[in-house]
């Protein structure tokens, strides 16, 4: 771009010197401030976890697809057994097992003897028959929502890696926001103070 002074001859001047820089600096600031808005999330999911008694399940095998295959996150809540209704997807230890299981609730009776105990009969969603045996509980994990393929970011998420990881990105973002603006004004000041110096264009 040319501009012509009075008193001098024409200047060229090219308006496009440190582009590349700004894109650059650009992406890697969108880049950081997204990492910081889900390291953010990541913590608030954990906060209200704690705080609510909630917890995350990772689902290990497919016999609940296709809506909840296999790698599939579920937040759960612990709840009575005596509020267990047809059509909930619960979580139950299984006899003689060391890992429990997840099924949908086909059955619900009552134990005798027991008023705060139900005998479950359960089903995962891709098996053609139900467990081979009723789960009589007190207490059932019951699946509030459920993201398939989040398992293993949940997993993360949830080690303490994963916590300190997702803070120092909130830390970093914030920073990273704040530091742009303050450059931009000292730039600003400093082209200010340039164009006080400058020759005047001639409007001939």
């Amino acid at each position: 771009m040319s501009h012509t002074f009075a008193d001098g001859p024409a200047v060229v001047v090219d308006d496009h010197d440190g582009a590349p820089e700004a894109q650059t600096i650009g992406v890697v600031q969108t880049q950081i401030r997204i990492a910081g808005i889900v390291g953010g999330t990541v913590l608030a999911c954990v906060a209200i976890g704690w705080i609510f008694g909630l917890s995350v399940l990772v689902f290990a095998t497919g016999s609940m697809a296709p809506t909840m295959p296999a790698g599939t996150a579920a937040i759960v809540e612990r709840i009575d057994a005596s509020t267990v209704k047809i059509g909930d997807v619960v979580t139950v230890p299984r006899p003689g097992q060391t890992l429990p299981v997840t099924h949908r609730v086909v059955s619900v009776s009552t134990v005798d003897g027991d008023t705060s105990a139900r005998s479950l009969v359960l089903r995962g969603d891709a098996n053609d028959a139900n467990d081979r045996e009723p789960y009589v509980v007190e207490q059932v994990e019951r699946v509030l929502v459920a993201v398939p393929g989040a398992g293993r970011v949940i997993g993360v998420a949830q080690s303490p890696f994963g916590v300190g990881l997702a803070a120092a990105v909130v830390v970093m973002g914030l920073l990273w926001s704040f530091w742009p603006a303050q450059r931009r004004n000292g730039t600003d000041a400093e082209a200010g103070a340039d164009d006080a110096d400058a020759p005047m264009a001639s409007d001939e």
